[in-house]
This record gives C-alpha cells, structure tokens and sequence, in this order.
C-alpha cells in the first residue's frame, strides 16, 4: 500500500512539473485584489519553497473562467514582490511610486 502511495505521488509531481514546464515562458495573469498583474511562470517559480512555489507545484491552483489567478490580497506592494522575483534585488520604499509611499509614512 506505501509503495503504491508513492507511486500515486510521483506520477502526480510528474504530471504538476510537466504542466510548469509547458507554461514555461508564457504569460500567467494574476488578479491580487482586483488588479491585473502580467508575468511568466519561471518568474513566479524563482524562490523555491515560496507561495508560488507551492501554489504552482500544489496542482490545485486553477485559473478562474477568464484565465487569471485570483489571490484575494491588497495589490499594493505586489509590485515589490515582482521586481523582486524578476531582479532578485529587494526594493526600498523609496522605488515605489510616489501615490504608494503614502503607506509606509506615519
């Protein structure tokens, strides 16, 4: 029975890594909050062990009917998540746009 498990398993990553492999490079839209956010696959799957990592990896996370991944948080500081998945350098509030720094004043 554990052996069988196991084999269940395998073919299920197999099959997760070959989709990830599939979208490759193409475009992937999120939703985060309501706002559209364009990117690929690979730049979501850069920080292994991530949300992405395993929201991807999971099989589970499906697009809805128009094709975009909903994740139901403020998109304010998604912008900074992404440059930071494409550049692998962190941002400071001083890179964000001016509307957006009002969040980080007190």
């Amino acid at each position: 029975r554990w052996e069988q498990l196991k084999q269940h398993r395998q073919r299920l990553q197999d099959k997760v890594q070959q989709c990830i492999k599939d979208a490759g490079d193409g475009p992937i839209t999120l939703n985060i909050g309501g706002e559209r956010f364009v990117t690929t696959v690979r730049t979501l799957l850069q920080e292994k062990e991530s949300f992405f990592w395993a929201m991807l990896h999971s099989g589970m996370w499906k697009p809805d009917r128009n094709g975009e991944y909903f994740i139901d948080r403020s998109p304010d500081m998604f912008p900074v998540i992404l440059e930071y998945l494409r550049t692998n350098k962190v941002s400071t509030v001083d890179d964000l746009p001016h509307y957006k720094r009002s969040m980080f004043e007190q």
